[in-house]
């Protein structure tokens, strides 16, 4: 189990839940399922959580993390939870993960885990930019432009 103090904004673009902004906006309350891709120097990822968004600031998220290797020709799952809170300023989220896990389930990738924690670790605040934001859609930016696209759990159930 690995215990994530601070968050890179690819690992933590779910980190989305602050009182001003739910007060402003309430069509963020409730689960997002959200997805997102980004390349590092170790390898090529693909990132599909769903994120509650709580009324008391608070977000908590879990899904998969899939790491491309390719010596293989595959992506490997490694479960990823996270929580913490979030501050809004304008349209700029901005916040840090409290606590999280990546576990592979399999000791022989502990490394890939590990080189993700160190990344996590130097980057101790991400920030993200509302593109568009409506009852059933919520699109972000990253400052390196990467798309975090999501849709409103229950808006997929009907």
């Amino acid at each position: 189990m690995l215990f994530i103090k601070r968050s890179t904004y690819p690992l933590a673009f779910l980190a989305l839940s602050a009182p001003a902004l739910l007060k402003a906006s309430p069509l963020l309350q409730g689960d997002w399922n959200c997805a997102t891709k980004f390349s590092r120097p170790e390898g090529d990822y693909r990132l599909q959580a769903v994120t509650q968004l709580l009324d008391d600031g608070k977000f908590v998220s879990n899904g998969t993390l899939y790491a491309f290797n390719s010596l293989i020709g595959a992506e490997i799952p490694l479960a990823f939870n996270a929580s913490g809170q979030w501050q809004k300023s304008g349209s700029v989220i901005s916040g840090q993960v409290t606590e999280g896990d990546i576990s592979t389930g399999y000791s022989f990738l502990d490394r890939l885990a590990d080189l993700l924690e160190d990344e996590v670790r130097k980057q101790p605040v991400y920030s993200t930019q509302i593109q568009k934001l409506n009852k059933e859609t919520l699109v972000l930016a990253g400052t390196d432009q990467q798309a975090i696209e999501c849709v409103k759990a229950t808006a997929q159930q009907t």
